[in-house]
């Protein structure tokens, strides 16, 4: 009997204490992903900050979100490349300043060069031609066109183990490219870690999108102005033209009508009937051009 109410009582305490383990365990979990989702709001928020706040430099907007991102996460380094249309050319405009006691901006920004949209093997011209991520483990593909031996030996020294490349698609047409450098591999980054991952780089585009667009405006804005001044510029002339040209023509056209008038008054002789029509039609035309000339220099003085 004693050996049985042994046994029932082990079970009646080993039970609860495995019940009490698994919601314990259930909790820390819960609570760890609840902490992770925080973060995730949180470098959201600083994230929209950043696209609403009076920064308009491009290049400005990108680095901010490359920084902010380190800090709020466990990613080694982020890059951010542009397309420019013209060049047809993706421009590195932001790399992640220093992660812990490393500067990964400063290490890795010589190395980091515009990459043409011809060099097909580059991670960055895939996943836009792919249109998905493009991981690799190499940094070298990534700085095509540095020192392949320093760029590994750069590699080594940032404990890069893994890249991710990821296309910046706004309105159906590219406008960049962004790179996570990680200290492991893809495969151990959690669900969490991927969703974060894809909303960056979604905020990321509309930031850089709407930065353009205001670069955009402000350059137009500027043309307008100049386009204005020039104009402006250009009707002062017209007016000095109009005045200048118009006290001009009166001088020689009032000698004209003079003249005129003296022959048919008979001042040098009597006309014939053909002589006399001829002289009052150019005498009419040459008052017409008269006051026509004096019109102009009317408008000109009211304007």
């Amino acid at each position: 009997t004693m050996s049985l109410l042994d046994v029932f009582g082990k079970k009646s305490t080993t039970a609860p204490q495995d019940e009490l383990s698994h919601v314990t365990q259930e909790m820390y979990k819960k609570n760890f992903e609840l902490a992770e989702i925080n973060k995730t709001l949180s470098l959201l928020r600083k994230i929209d900050v950043v696209v609403l706040s009076s920064v308009t430099d491009v290049r400005e907007v990108a680095q901010q979100i490359a920084n902010l991102t380190v800090q709020e996460t466990s990613f080694t380094g982020i890059i951010i490349f542009l397309f420019n249309r013209s060049r047809k050319t993706f421009i590195p405009i932001a790399l992640s300043e220093s992660t812990e006691n490393i500067s990964f901006k400063r290490t890795l920004e010589p190395y980091v060069h515009e990459i043409p949209i011809t060099e097909q093997n580059s991670p960055i011209i895939q996943c836009i031609d792919q249109k998905k991520k493009i991981s690799n483990t190499n940094l070298d593909d990534i700085c095509s066109a540095a020192d392949p031996v320093k760029v590994t030996q750069v590699q080594g020294f940032l404990k890069i183990k893994s890249l991710m490349t990821y296309p910046i698609w706004v309105r159906d047409e590219y406008i960049g490219v962004i790179t996570f450098a990680l200290s492991e591999d893809e495969n151990m980054l959690s669900d969490h870690q991927k969703d974060l991952i894809a909303r960056i780089v979604d905020t990321t585009g509309i930031a850089l999108d709407n930065t353009q667009l205001f670069e955009d405006l402000q350059a137009t804005s500027k043309q307008l102005q100049a386009a204005n001044v020039q104009l402006k510029e250009l009707d002062e002339l017209k007016d000095e033209f109009v005045s200048l040209a118009s006290h001009e023509l009166r001088t020689p056209m009032t000698v004209i009508k003079s003249y005129l008038w003296m022959m048919m008054q008979g001042k040098n002789g009597e006309l014939n009937e053909k002589q006399r029509v001829y002289i009052e039609r150019s005498y009419t035309s040459t008052e017409r051009l008269i006051n026509l000339v004096n019109d102009m220099l009317n408008v000109s003085r009211i304007e």
